[in-house]
Order: structure tokens, then sequence, then C-alpha cells
């Protein structure tokens, strides 16, 4: 058999210029692709992730962690934390505590955001936190005095002075009171303590203000005064305290004098 060796030489050149052709083609095509999708996408923005409980106790420190968080680029991130209350943290890892607590899930749920920023772009996220009651938790003991002074020319007011037998799992802040008549059970006021307010912040009309002297001298530093022509309350009217948390009756007198 006679092989034409001029012949093959022409092929094999052919073959190898096509196979040429084919990477320079394929290499250029991939540094276009890489080029286009660097113009439109640019730097990528980062991802935010929160790791943490979703249900924690009421009083209890929790830590909450952005170490899901990541960015495809490998820019160095920064850490931004908004909790409900309106605390805000820096970092990757946190910690907060729970110091509200008001017996019911719509008030008791709340949202943490997550900020994470590359410098150019940022991403969210957010968590829902419900907060519960420990079963270990007490209602503080408490002993109700009833009073009423009396100025010239000013409405009678009633006085309900707080004695904390034993502190328990809350303060004041906590505790919610009622007013009802004595004649027929209507209820006279009621609300929580922050309703009212303390003596520097409640309105010098309002018809019940909870007051704390913070005095050693005074002998009730923590009392209730009901005014009782504004709220037509009258001897034999009936006064309660309630500790939010665990929804117990703490403390019962009625109004006197």
């Amino acid at each position: 058999m006679v092989v034409n060796l001029r012949l093959l030489y022409k092929i094999l050149i052919g073959v190898g210029s096509v196979f040429v052709i084919f990477i320079a083609y394929y290499l250029i095509v991939d540094i276009y692709v890489n080029q286009t999708k660097d113009s439109y996408h640019g730097n990528n923005p980062p991802r935010a992730y929160i790791d943490g409980p979703q249900q924690v106790y009421y009083n209890q420190m929790v830590t909450y962690n952005a170490n899901d968080s990541y960015d495809d680029d490998g820019d160095e991130l920064t850490y931004t934390w908004e909790f409900y209350d309106g605390t805000n943290m820096t970092g990757k890892v946190v910690e907060y505590t729970f110091t509200e607590y008001y017996g019911n899930v719509e008030n008791d749920t709340h949202r943490i955001t997550l900020t994470v920023s590359d410098g150019e772009n940022e991403d969210f996220h957010d968590l829902f936190v419900t907060v519960i009651l420990h079963p270990d938790s007490k209602a503080p003991s408490v002993d109700l005095r009833c009073d009423s002074t009396s100025i010239p020319g000013l409405p009678k007011l009633y006085i309900v002075e707080v004695i904390f037998v034993s502190q328990g799992d809350a303060d004041i802040s906590h505790i919610s009171y009622s007013l009802l008549s004595g004649t027929n059970g209507a209820t006279l006021a009621g609300g929580m303590n922050s309703t009212v307010g303390s003596i520097d912040k409640a309105p010098i009309d309002s018809p019940v203000r909870y007051v704390n002297n913070y005095d050693a001298d005074m002998e009730m530093n923590e009392y209730f005064s009901i005014d009782s022509e504004a709220l037509s309350a009258k001897e034999g009217d009936e006064f309660f305290l309630y500790h939010i948390p665990t929804g117990i009756k703490i403390g019962y007198c009625q109004l006197i004098g």
C-alpha cells in the first residue's frame, strides 16, 4: 500500500488548524461571558441569617448570632441588630434580655432585624420571638392598705398603699389594677401600671395615679391615689392588683374613709 505523505501532511495540518481555532474560540467566548456577567452583576450582595431561639423566657438573656450569613465575593461584612424596643447592637454575636411580658401572644411576640452589609450592598433577615413565662416564675406577695385624705376645696382622694412582702419575679411595672364598684361590681377604672405613670409622668388630672417617692423618710413609698369625684368612687368600692406575668390576683382592699 502506497501512502501519499504529502496529502496526509496537509490533512493533519488542516485538522490541527480547526482544533486551534476551536480552542481560541472557546477561550474568547468564556472571557466575554465572564466580563459581561461582571458588568451586569458587579458586587454580589451578602446573605443575612439569624441563628437563635424563637421562644424565650421572660427576663432571660439570649444569644443570637449571624454565623450562617455569608458573602459570595468573600467581602468583609458588618452586622447590625435592631430589637423591638429600639435597642441597636453591632457584631456577629449579640446578647439580649427580654424584660417585657404581657401574658398574650400578640403583645409577647417581637421582631429582631439583622442587617448584613458588605459596604456596598445589604441584606436583611427578620426573626420573630415569643416571650413566655418560666414555669418556676413566682408572683410577688403584696399587702394593700386603703385609706383616704381630704384637702379643703379639693375632691377626696382614696389612697391604696402598696407594700411588697416579697418581690417575686416582677416589679410594679408588671402589675395591673382595677377599681370596681362595691354596689354593682361595675368597673370604675383599670389598666396597666405603665398607663398610670409615675408622679413625674402621669398628668396631674389623672383620676388614678401611681406614686413612688423613693424617700426613706416617707411612710408610704408606693401607692395609688384615686380621685373620688372623677371616678364617682366611694367607700366600699374594691381595688385589685394583678401580677401580669402569671395572671394572679395579688392584692385587694376596700376603699375606706
